[in-house]
């Protein structure tokens, strides 16, 4: 059969190639967002713990005689407030700490969509290709008939003629 009028060989190796190299991006992207989402649940982790130990030092002493409070020594309060200060600085930390995981999460999250996005384009781009090219091959294919066929009409017509000369 002829060649054909374009590169196919060249052009399914050019699509192949960045259909795989889309493929590895969106491997990489969904490992970064695993990753991430890891990382968030990790200072989710240590906001609990630190909740947990706020709630329990912040909590009130418990009575040390039958319905009456224990009385705290100025140095007791003076200690827990600093405590609670400590704590309170951490939790803002920690909150902060938070946002800046979240913030990476959704930003791997739009990567990741993205990386979905470029894989079907290129995935979409090597079928347009191999059906460009079956529809290239039948159309070759029908020229290639019909040339055959005028051909063939040329000849009997000229053989016509020549049988009447």
């Amino acid at each position: 059969m002829r060649e054909a009028r374009y590169p196919l060989a060249a052009a399914r190796v050019q699509r192949d190639q960045a259909r795989q190299q889309a493929e590895d991006a969106l491997r990489a992207a969904r490992s970064s967002l695993q990753d991430a989402e890891l990382a968030v649940e990790a200072v989710r982790g240590a906001c609990r713990a630190h909740e947990a130990r706020r709630t329990s030092a912040l909590s009130p002493a418990p009575s040390t005689q039958a319905g009456r409070p224990s009385l705290a020594s100025a140095e007791e309060l003076a200690r827990s407030g600093v405590y609670a200060a400590r704590l309170q600085v951490e939790s803002g930390r920690l909150a902060q700490q938070l946002r800046a995981a979240q913030g990476r999460g959704a930003e791997k999250a739009r990567a990741v969509r993205l990386a979905e996005m470029a894989w079907h384009q290129a995935y979409a781009e090597r079928e347009a290709l191999e059906r460009h090219h079956t529809r290239f091959r039948e159309a070759e294919r029908k020229a290639a008939e019909r040339a055959y066929e005028l051909e063939v009409e040329e000849r009997v017509q000229h053989k016509h003629v020549l049988a009447r000369s």
